[in-house]
């Protein structure tokens, strides 16, 4: 992370010190207010010096300085509210004073070394940018001139994208009549120039557009250039000629050309919005069918520019693509098959290929140098053993063309990319828990009425539009689910994050161990259970993230006083399963700092009392143990926002009451339902485990009372029944509905009383005697449909006409009495994937199947033999029922 970020990062949790703590820091506040003042000075020239003087060896020691200061101030803060808050309240007042005393020491020695930092500038003989009159052009300046390009087509065959390349040429040459302006969206060094220059240069574009311009952007521009440019290239204006002109000039006399003629301009490597907007006033619209075509890794930026033009988002490659993309570029034969290379090499070529990820310009890079060196393994091998190094070198570095968009971050999105390093490569990241995360890490601060979670999950979506990370999965309201990152990019990020001491990764390098580590990763190893960066003091470390099995002793010692500034602790992954479960000391309960607390399927058994002393903790995931009951310490957790328990059990005598920033709530059910669940305004996702009928009454009166319910789940083990649903159905943001359990029947019976924008349903053990369909396919909003493990007892089911206006996935698992299933033509029109498993007595399969054209996927399973045999393709009774859906799965043939 650059240091105007990890500044920016300090000066914020400075000033929420200072209000949070102002107790605590009444005597030193002005010497911490004095240190966030002047680190925020520094903060304005780093900016610049980290953008533009970033090859300067005496600017990058000056940095060093500055950021080991604010780091310094960070760490003297949280050791000075750890010592007085730990035994708060029952400190005493003579060992508070002792610790503001401390503190004041240790802050006037931070003053006094920022002033040196501060005094040392003109030493180095650095300046701040406004201040000099010339600055030598970084390094990112010099990549960005190099990556400058051109209209002329380099490569004579592009591999992959031939169904982007066609839409493309039918949207510049066909099409609408207005100004359309068309987007190749994609992250870094996936071609979407190499894509652009071959539809320029095709001889159907050439006839179409006689007047074409071809400019490249970039991230630095000035507007009046790249006006020149423009009508340099239609009018074939003269340099002199435009030196006479002024913008205004400029303005009018391209407008006024272009506004008679049909044009394609081309805006290369965009990534400011402006730039759009300040072209879009001079490049007329006049129905004759001109274009512009982007090229950007923004998707906002393009949807911006034209909302009536949907972007042509570039892919990966895939393995067949990316290897005859290798084969191009590593052999002058062009392919394995006709050359004279020994066999060996084509194990080693698809090792290579792997590692690039699919990424068409490290294909390129990495095939491009393979063509000069000798034809064999032992030259191959060793490219193989160093990708990371070699796609970090030459004048085209492949790792800086993809730091490009990292460095065009702003400061705050910055750290938020960077700890996706952390992860596993290949790792499926939940978004709900880096979200969690991040909000944990002080990342993300409050934006007017908006959550915390809220503006993570706007910084989530900004980075996907910025193509820095890959969507995975998406829920069922399309927003992203999972994620993941590019294999290259997570190696820039781990490259950047280990070189400033934002975290390392245990085993990643041989960098020694550090006091000053703040943030560690321990990732898979096979028979792991140790970790090198643990077995010393880890005094400065705010967060563990644990991928691994890990020594139980390893844990003790951690919480033990090794690490007391901790804010985030993920042991989900310590458990071993040789062993007994790990214990949980007592003093867990001194780590005051800590924001998140993830125990997830460690095998703890149990919690101790001293839990209540982490009053600054957020999110408590205890999921997947062996724990009877809650710690007594949970009231004492007022800032909890999160917490995760399944089946774990209240006592009696506790209550939930004070955790009113309470977001998400999963937890056996008790008194607690009846003592305090109401007062719990802020909840958003509550899941109950165990329904005694006594809680008939106050379960659904507490519910009505909480106007944000997002997703509600109910599990009854026991055969009493669920309650009655009907006072839920007032709830307009409930999306979400889980319930598992008795129902007998549907409760409302009026589709009208159901929750208004109900878009997920899941129904297990229902035991419903009546067709539910009868009354679900009224639901406007339903998207997803589960009816599940004895939800239906009936034998015939019946979709009628327009019934479920927009679901998109329905799944029939377990139904054991369905024999007969009927789908009338318009019903479920939007249907796109259909599950059927365990339904043993369905015989065949529906005849309306075939009015579901816009159904893409289909999985059957555990069905009874001759139904299996009627989806024979080809040959079975019911194929022509599914032969128009792309994907048909069938379990057992």
């Amino acid at each position: 992370m650059d240091a105007y970020a990890s500044i920016s990062l300090v000066v914020e949790k400075l000033c929420s010190l200072l209000i949070e703590e102002a107790v605590f820091l009444c005597e030193v506040s002005e010497q911490v207010k004095w240190v966030g003042e002047e680190l925020t000075r520094m903060r304005s020239f780093l900016k610049d010096a980290d953008e533009k003087q970033g090859d300067d060896e005496r600017v990058k020691n000056w940095v060093k300085e500055v950021r080991d200061a604010a780091y310094d101030a960070e760490d003297v803060i949280d050791t000075f509210v750890f010592k007085v808050d730990r035994n708060h309240p029952h400190i005493h007042y003579i060992n508070n004073m002792r610790a503001r005393h401390e503190v004041g020491m240790e802050i006037e020695r931070i003053k006094q070394k920022l002033c040196d930092i501060r005094n040392s500038r003109s030493t180095y003989g650095i300046q701040l940018m406004e201040e000099a009159a010339i600055h030598p052009i970084s390094s990112s300046e010099k990549l960005r001139e190099q990556r400058r390009s051109y209209p002329h087509l380099k490569e004579t065959d592009i591999v992959g994208f031939r169904k982007e390349e066609n839409i493309l040429l039918q949207r510049l040459i066909g099409g609408e009549s207005r100004r359309c302006v068309i987007s190749v969206v994609g992250m870094g060094g996936l071609g979407k120039t190499t894509l652009a220059q071959k539809v320029y240069n095709n001889d159907d574009v050439q006839k179409c557009f006689s007047y074409r311009a071809w400019v490249c952007v970039s991230q630095e521009y000035k507007l009046k250039d790249l006006l020149e440019k423009i009508a340099k290239m239609v009018m074939g204006l003269r340099k002199e000629e435009l030196e006479k002109m002024d913008m205004d000039d400029l303005v009018e006399v391209l407008s006024g050309f272009l506004r008679e003629r049909r044009y394609l301009i081309v805006l290369d490597d965009i990534w400011e919005v402006q730039v759009w907007n300040g072209l879009k006033i001079v490049i007329p619209d006049t129905m004759n069918g001109s274009r512009v075509l982007l090229t950007t890794r923004d998707k906002k930026l393009a949807l911006d520019a034209d909302r009536r033009s949907t972007p042509i988002e570039l892919h990966l490659l895939n393995e067949e693509e990316s290897w005859k993309l290798f084969a191009q570029k590593a052999l002058i034969e062009g392919s394995f098959e006709a050359a004279t290379c020994p066999s060996e090499l084509v194990q080693i070529g698809q090792a290579i290929v792997a590692r690039c990820g699919g990424l068409p310009l490290a294909i390129v890079v990495l095939g491009g140098l393979l063509s000069i060196k000798d034809c064999d393994s032992r030259s191959w091998l060793k490219v193989l053993e160093n990708v990371v190094w070699q796609l970090a070198q030459g004048s085209n570095c492949c790792l800086d063309i993809l730091g490009l968009s990292y460095n065009d971050l702003p400061y705050n999105l910055k750290p938020c990319l960077l700890y996706l390093g952390l992860f596993p490569k290949y790792h499926e990241i939940s978004v709900m828990t880096l979200i969690k995360l991040w909000v944990a890490e002080g990342f993300i601060q409050q934006r007017g009425q908006l959550t915390m979670e809220e503006v993570a999950e706007d910084c989530l979506e900004e980075l996907i539009q910025r193509s820095l990370i890959q969507v995975v999965k998406r829920r069922h309201d399309g927003g992203p689910k999972t994620c993941r990152i590019h294999d290259l990019i997570r190696n820039l990020l781990v490259s950047k994050a280990e070189q400033d001491l934002f975290f390392m990764i245990d085993g990643s390098r041989h960098t020694p161990p550090s006091l000053n580590l703040r943030r560690l990763a321990i990732l898979y190893s096979e028979g792991k259970s140790e970790c090198s960066y643990l077995n010393q003091p880890t005094p400065c470390l705010r967060s563990l993230l644990c991928f691994s099995k890990l020594d139980q002793k390893v844990v003790v010692r951690l919480l033990n006083g090794s690490a007391t500034l901790l804010r985030v602790l993920d042991l989900s992954g310590v458990k071993d399963y040789s062993t007994r479960s790990i214990h949980l000391p007592k003093e867990i309960g001194e780590l005051v700092h800590l924001r998140y607390l993830n125990l997830e399927n460690s095998g703890i058994k149990s919690l101790p009392s001293t839990m209540g002393k982490l009053t600054n903790l957020q999110t408590l995931n205890l999921n997947g143990n062996h724990i009877k009951y809650m710690t007594s310490g949970i009231s004492y957790m007022c800032k909890l926002r999160h917490l995760y328990s399944d089946f774990i059990k209240m006592r009696t005598y506790y209550r939930l009451d004070s955790l009113e920033k309470l977001q998400t709530l999963g937890l056996h059910s008790g008194k607690w339902i009846e003592n305090g669940l109401s007062k719990l305004k802020a909840l958003r996702k509550l899941s109950i485990f165990g329904f005694p009928s006594k809680f008939q009454k106050a379960l659904p009166e507490s519910i009505e009372k909480l106007s944000n319910l997002r997703s509600l789940k109910i599990v009854e083990f026991q055969d009493d029944p669920l309650p009655n649903l009907r006072p839920f159905f007032d709830h307009p943001y409930l999306y979400k509905l889980n319930l598992s359990g008795r129902l007998n029947t549907l409760q409302p019976s009026n589709p009208n009383e159901y929750p208004p924008n109900l878009t997920k349903l899941t129904l297990r053990f229902s035991q419903l005697q009546q067709d539910p369909m009868e009354r679900l396919e009224k639901l406007p909003n339903l998207c997803i449909l589960e009816l599940l493990q004895c939800s239906y007892d009936g034998d015939t089911m019946l979709c009628s006409a327009q019934g479920f206006p927009r679901l998109e996935s329905l799944k029939l698992s377990k139904l054991d009495g369905l024999t007969e299933w009927t789908i009338e033509k318009g019903a479920m029109r939007t249907l796109a994937s259909l599950v059927i498993d365990g339904c043993g007595k369905l015989e065949m399969l529906p005849t309306g199947l075939i009015y579901l054209t816009t159904l893409r996927e289909l999985h059957l399973g555990g069905m009874s033999g001759n139904l299996m045999d009627r989806v024979r393709e080809n040959v079975g009774k019911d194929w022509h029922k599914i032969q128009h859906v792309p994907y048909v799965w069938r379990k057992g043939l």
